[in-house]
């Protein structure tokens, strides 16, 4: 009976582990699945992996976007740059909130914006489900100003198709700085978007000269980018400094997805943040996304490195329990492009390399009779002797007792 109650307690101490866990790996996976939504052409590598995490199993979604600041000036937040570091520390009661009012997935932080997807079961949304939508923003909008003691504003965008969510999120974006109310739908605003549609041109040209590491035509067009957001923009210095940088965020997190080596992340924010004019912040502007695609270039030059640095790092530690994310951030990059690239370069997936090093360690300490079948579970990586006989023999055919005494000569 002791026995008995002592595996209970273990198991209910393994269910809450593996929970806690979960909890803290879900909102990783939530923001990069947004991120491959507002990406433009991303979402066709991640996308499906994403929803199969998140059991997604909607064809359409809803982009909405929030936006807040300490006063309303016009369309526009006051203060952006001071309220979004405020918000940082509300990011979780944030998050909650939204999940009060929505079944919803949650960027992180992007300046003074949050970036929510709303999945949907049908492509277009009636009269009276938009009203509805609406009015569900309104009361978070409301919440989230009660929450964190700073003015909040909604834009929404139409129903897409996965694939189609970056047009949601520029609705999203319009519906934000053409909208005088808190909550703001696309549908409802007369939008002159062909300015918007020039700087949506803008942008993915910024993010694929980046993304194929070519510092030329990144400097090009960032400088373009830069100049048309100066030119055409009729806001303060500090709401255009705001744009640049929420460019330089979504250029930063797709060179990081795509392994890129590690780059000044907060440098590179704080000079452009710190620039007292147009002129020094469109150049901080442009040397940040010269820098990032010299990532690229230096992350193609070892395109075995990563992985190689992954293998080490597993063999150095695989009689830990060790996992795919403490690999992945041991090597720098986001654990749902570690395990795509580990598998591409690799040939098989990460569990089975890791299992394949443990179960190849056993077979040779097998041959060591002096160690007994527990101590060479342990020192294979595994804490149960139950489950590495299971494991072992799945892998090998046959019980480590067998392979000890000579039935697996052969194996």
């Amino acid at each position: 009976m002791m026995h008995t109650i002592d595996q209970e307690r273990q198991k209910r101490r393994d269910d809450l582990l593996v929970k806690e866990k979960m909890e803290a790996v879900i909102p990783i996976i939530e923001n990069g699945f947004v991120i491959s939504l507002i990406i433009q052409n991303e979402y066709e590598d991640s996308g499906e992996q994403y929803r199969s995490l998140l059991n997604l199993e909607e064809d359409y979604g809803i982009i909405m976007a929030l936006e807040w600041g300490n006063a309303r000036e016009g369309a526009a937040m006051g203060n952006p740059v001071g309220s979004g570091v405020l918000a940082h520390k509300y990011y979780g009661k944030m998050s909650e909130l939204v999940k009060v009012y929505f079944r919803a997935f949650v960027s992180g932080i992007m300046g003074n914006k949050m970036i929510c997807v709303i999945p949907a079961v049908e492509p277009n949304l009636e009269y009276a489900a938009r009203l509805q939508l609406i009015e569900k923003a309104r009361s978070l909008v409301t919440s989230l100003k009660h929450a964190v003691g700073i003015d909040f504003k909604a834009g929404i965008g139409t129903v897409r198709p996965w694939e189609d969510m970056f047009d949601s999120y520029q609705e999203a974006l319009n519906a934000l700085r053409h909208g005088m109310r808190n909550v703001n739908h696309i549908d409802d605003l007369v939008v002159k978007d062909n300015r918007e549609k020039q700087k949506q041109l803008m942008e993915q040209m910024v993010l694929k000269a980046v993304s194929m590491g070519m510092e030329h035509e990144a400097r090009q067009e960032a400088t373009v980018f830069a100049g048309w957001v100066f030119k055409n923009q009729a806001s303060a210095l500090e709401e255009e400094k705001l744009q640049l940088m929420e460019m330089l965020l979504l250029a930063r997190r797709m060179v990081q997805d795509q392994g890129g080596a590690p780059v000044r992340d907060q440098e590179l924010l704080s000079a452009l943040l710190a620039a007292g004019d147009e002129e020094t912040a469109r150049q901080k502007f442009v040397a940040a996304m010269v820098e990032l695609a010299q990532a690229v270039v230096i992350k193609n030059q070892e395109p075995d490195g990563i992985i190689t640095r992954a293998q080490d790092y597993i063999r150095q530690n695989f009689r830990k329990d060790i996992s795919l994310e403490e690999v992945a951030r041991a090597v720098g990059i986001s654990p749902y492009y570690f395990s795509k690239l580990f598998k591409e370069e690799a040939g098989m997936n990460f569990t089975e390399y890791l299992t394949g090093i443990r179960i190849e360690t056993a077979k040779r300490l097998l041959s060591e009779r002096e160690l007994s079948i527990k101590q060479v579970c342990v020192d294979s990586g595994y804490a149960n002797p139950n489950y590495f006989s299971r494991i072992f023999k799945k892998w090998v055919g046959i019980t480590p007792t067998e392979f000890r005494d000579g039935v697996g000569e052969d194996h």
